[in-house]
């Protein structure tokens, strides 16, 4: 295809794709462009498997070649590709020019190539695109670059269209503003929470949104109930559906620019390589580079379940936090482990429990009898601790040092009763 002009047309929509998935996201993420048979850029396809870090792009050609001939068979014609570059670069790299000089070899029918360089929102507060065109050398493998102009077709506007999306709304009223200083920002954004469980920590999960975690995986295999309406923060419209998905769900309305992973299953469903991706890897499902944080968050009710992920967190060193409220909401429990400062594990501190299941116990404790405010508690002190091991040695004035001043303290009781000694003992420790 040759384009009628140096100034290339984009339709509106496509512009907008390119705004959501690349410019409201940190360096560098990317994609492919297509044009219809008048030449205007109406289709664009994000590389959601492509190998990405801060610095480079590398895309996943097998899956974008199937999307190329998907358009071929539908008219729609492969005219460049797309991708977003670190602050202040917003031209073309070498590896571009001969990434593009590859490409034209490879499809003989284009005449030129459509570079589109992006800067992001997260990178430099704003979106900008930069246009540019890949022609063939003779005496180099690196293609020619030359600037060129673009606009945007108009789009019809309705009313619902006049409505700004989360994420430009939220870069006009700044959700995090009065969490700079509570929280590092910066360090939220770049951890990763995997949590086991996501009945009683919905409202947990939810506040981690609030304090600008980047990237959450939710692993239940539960559907919501009409019981956990009065229990554990759930919405009547929401029975019937996957605890993991709903909760994914709020996250990202909560925060919009944040990656999450919704998994509707036990989690002694998956094996240990399946695990190292979420908690350690560029899991593909959110699309994102291995992470520089992650903390492991325990908090189901299941015996095994919790057995499952406190082995995962020994296993791939990474700081993990349990929670368990007690019968009737009398009183909570909390265990973490870090493992440059921990001399216990999970398994240590609650060992006569491993025991008594071994020797065949079971367990009729429910939620029956706990309000609400038991496991809201709860999650508020859980919270507080997740910030203070995300934060675990780190320059933050507040949190940086809060897991050093506990020491080699493992175990927090919260008692939530006058009667809880009678209960369950007199060992009790305020946070």
């Amino acid at each position: 295809m040759t384009f009628a002009s140096q100034k290339i047309t984009f339709s509106h929509q496509v512009v907008e794709q390119i705004r959501t998935y690349v410019g409201a996201h940190l360096a560098e993420r990317g994609g492919i462009l297509g044009a219809n048979r008048k030449g205007i850029i109406t289709h664009f396809v994000a590389d959601t498997t492509a190998q990405v870090n801060g610095s480079a792009y590398s895309p996943d050609i097998k899956k974008m070649n199937k999307v190329i001939a998907h358009w071929k068979s539908k008219g729609i014609q492969f005219v460049g590709f797309v991708h977003s570059h670190p602050p202040k670069v917003i031209s073309p790299s070498v590896g571009d020019a001969l990434y593009a000089g590859r490409i034209l070899k490879c499809f003989q029918s284009l005449n030129k190539l459509l570079l589109l360089i992006v800067q992001t929102v997260p990178n430099t507060g704003t979106f900008e695109m930069k246009c540019y065109t890949a022609t063939r050398s003779k005496w180099s493998h690196q293609a020619h670059i030359n600037p060129c102009l673009f606009q945007v077709k108009k789009a019809i506007v309705t009313p619902s269209a006049l409505k700004p999306t989360p994420i430009q709304a939220q870069e006009t009223h700044p959700y995090l503003a009065r969490q700079e200083g509570a929280v590092d920002l910066e360090l939220m954004a770049r951890s990763r929470v995997v949590v086991i469980g996501a009945g009683g920590s919905a409202s947990l999960i939810r506040n981690l949104a609030r304090c600008g975690l980047g990237e959450i995986v939710i692993i239940d295999h539960d559907l919501i109930a009409a019981s956990n309406i009065g229990s554990q923060a759930a919405y009547v419209g929401d029975i019937g559906k996957p605890k993991a998905r709903v909760l994914a769900r709020d996250f990202a309305a909560l925060n919009p620019r944040a990656k999450t992973l919704a998994i509707p299953q036990k989690i002694e469903a998956l094996n240990d390589q399946q695990c190292q991706a979420l908690l350690l890897e560029a899991a593909t499902g959110l699309k994102s580079v291995a992470p520089e944080n992650t903390l492991l968050l325990v908090l189901t009710d299941c015996f095994e379940a919790q057995g499952r992920g406190h082995r995962l967190g020994l296993h791939f060193g990474i700081p993990t936090l349990c929670g368990q409220a007690y019968e009737k909401g009398l009183g909570a429990e909390l265990t973490w482990t870090i493992p440059e400062q921990s001399q216990q594990c999970h398994r240590c501190i609650t060992a006569s429990r491993y025991r008594a299941y071994q020797n065949g116990y079971k367990n009729a404790v429910t939620s029956n009898g706990a309000h609400i405010f038991a496991a809201e508690y709860l999650n508020a002190v859980l919270g507080h601790m997740a910030l203070a091991m995300l934060h675990h040695g780190s320059s933050h004035p507040r949190l940086g040092h809060v897991m050093k001043d506990l020491g080699q303290r493992s175990l927090i009781r919260l008692q939530l009763d006058p009667s809880f000694d009678q209960h369950f003992g007199s060992t009790f420790g305020p946070l």
